[in-house]
């Protein structure tokens, strides 16, 4: 083949690799391979250089050696989590940025009288295949998972090897080797193909894939579907289709009989023969065991929201990043999973914030209610010890006061306050009638409908409601103050010491959250989170 044949096979499988490629391309490219070794060769080098430089595994890691007449022709390819560049091809060969032995297997296919070939050109060694298939993920956690006999009694943080995984009953958490986060929710057949990559015969998935893994993708028996940025659910009945949801970010979809991006907010399902059967809409709850609890919150749309994931700085805003929440004293963070044996979701190094009552969070000017406004508070806490402590607060303790709290007294009671003038208790003041428990996480959530009277406060422990005592129900004019928002302190002249124990997923709403909302906040976080020591 001479020198600009194969500069012009080198730009038609480039332009097939970055999907803008178009039916005459196809038919050219088609041409150039048939029954053309050395073409054929040429290209699957191309294919794996590619694959090299987009950052997907090629089945042999040592570098290509094109020829030094070829040298030259080489543009460089989309480097690490780059997506394909231009439009989704609607023709038959549109591709995913696969790794080598995907792109030969797709491009291949229109190219009949090469397919054999090529697909014995790319087949790996004995070597290769057990080097691949090593370690290419990691059990990291799951909720009551069983697995089936054949899948052995697996157990967190167990390494896997490529192959089969049938999950009976409950929830296991997977991290691919190139850090994509896989759930499964059983009873669900799912084939680890590579550190990348993956098939889904039956069952559940949810995926969360960083940057990093870009590329990802999951076959089933009716399409493959390969992330570009994403997350996002499955559902295969094998006997009668896929669905796919995605939640954030873009996937694309390639069978027998489409070709095509789906991007965020949309779901569709593609029946056996490859075809799309209808269009969906996305359903969270579909997947609801598997999402992350952080995305559960903020599906409930809080206008404040902090983790305390962050060893130093600032503990970021989830809801609102222009509201962190800064570090006052000596707080500090402590080791160790706060929602469960693995961490939470796609952060599997969730912490949580120990507070020694010498230091607290300081958000500033934020969520500056007032009594006609309706709103709610909430975190999950543990307490330590017998002194006060203030969870969540925007108030000038002083001679008068002003403003609202949510706080723990000595002897664990739980009080909710919204104050006009202390000293001449124009105020709301409301008490749990029964301690809450002492060394253990503990849902707390309060709510507040504007009415200006007590019985416009409900307060939920562990996501149901408890009886309250009204101690003050004469609350006559406004709450609103300029001492900042604080976690962990009640602020002002003749402030409280700061909290004693450990608050994690502090949040904040400019709505009163209904019981079921404040029942499945409390459920969306794993059941390890109550008994943490």
């Amino acid at each position: 083949m001479s020198a600009p044949d194969h500069k012009e096979l080198h730009d038609l499988t480039s332009a097939m690799l970055d999907d803008g490629l178009d039916d005459v391309g196809l038919a050219r490219l088609d041409t150039l391979l048939r029954d053309a070794p050395d073409a054929q060769d040429y290209y699957l080098r191309i294919v794996c250089l590619h694959s090299v430089l987009g950052d997907d595994l090629c089945v042999d890691k040592r570098p290509i050696a094109l020829e030094p007449r070829d040298a030259e022709l080489h543009d460089v390819a989309p480097g690490p989590g780059v997506p394909p560049r231009g439009p989704a091809s609607t023709g038959p060969i549109a591709t995913f940025r696969p790794s080598f032995r995907y792109a030969a297997a797709a491009a291949l296919v229109i190219a009949a009288g090469v397919a054999a070939a090529l697909i014995w050109s790319s087949r790996p060694t004995a070597t290769q295949t057990a080097t691949e298939q090593t370690n290419a993920a990691t059990l990291i956690g799951g909720d009551r998972a069983v697995w089936a006999d054949d899948s052995g009694a697996l157990q967190p943080g167990e390494s896997l090897d490529a192959g089969p995984l049938h999950l009976r009953s409950g929830v296991a958490q997977i991290v691919m080797a190139s850090g994509a986060v896989v759930d499964l929710v059983g009873d669900t057949t799912f084939r680890i193909t590579g550190p990348n990559s993956g098939r889904l015969d039956a069952g559940r998935l949810y995926a969360r894939v960083p940057h990093a893994a870009v590329g990802f993708a999951v076959a089933t028996p009716h399409t493959t579907v390969t992330d570009l940025g994403t997350e996002f659910g499955l559902v295969v009945d094998p006997a009668a289709d896929t669905q796919v949801h995605v939640f954030k970010g873009r996937v694309r979809l390639n069978s027998d009989r489409i070709a095509q991006d789906l991007p965020a907010g949309r779901a569709t399902a593609v029946d056996g023969a490859g075809a799309i059967a209808r269009t969906l809409t996305p359903d969270p709850t579909l997947f609801t065991p598997l999402r992350s609890y952080a995305d559960r919150v903020l599906d409930t749309k809080p206008i404040g929201y902090w983790r305390f994931d962050e060893s130093t700085g600032d503990a970021e805003n989830l809801a609102n990043p222009a509201a962190p929440a800064r570090r006052v004293g000596v707080a500090t963070t402590t080791g160790g999973p706060a929602l469960g044996s693995g961490g939470n979701g796609a952060d599997r190094s969730n912490r949580a914030l120990r507070l020694d009552g010498t230091g607290y969070l300081r958000v500033g000017e934020f969520a500056g209610f007032d009594r006609a406004d309706v709103f709610s508070l909430g975190a999950w806490v543990r307490t330590t010890g017998q002194t006060p402590r203030t969870i969540i607060s925007k108030m000038d303790v002083g001679d008068t006061n002003r403003g609202y709290s949510l706080f723990i007294d000595a002897n664990r009671f739980v009080w909710v306050s919204l104050w006009h003038d202390w000293a001449r208790r124009e105020t709301i003041e409301i008490r749990s009638v029964a301690p809450i428990p002492s060394q253990r996480w503990v849902h707390l959530l309060a709510a507040y409908d504007g009415s200006g009277k007590a019985a416009g406060v409900r307060l939920y422990v562990d996501g149901e409601p408890v009886a309250l005592h009204a101690a003050v129900d004469h609350l006559t004019g406004s709450i609103v103050t300029d001492t900042p928002f604080a976690i962990g302190a009640r602020l002002g002249a003749k402030a409280d010491p700061p909290f004693v124990g450990d608050l994690d997923e502090a949040v904040v709403y400019d709505r009163a959250l209904t019981p079921a909302e404040a029942r499945q906040l409390y459920q969306a976080a794993p059941p390890a989170k109550e008994t943490r020591p």
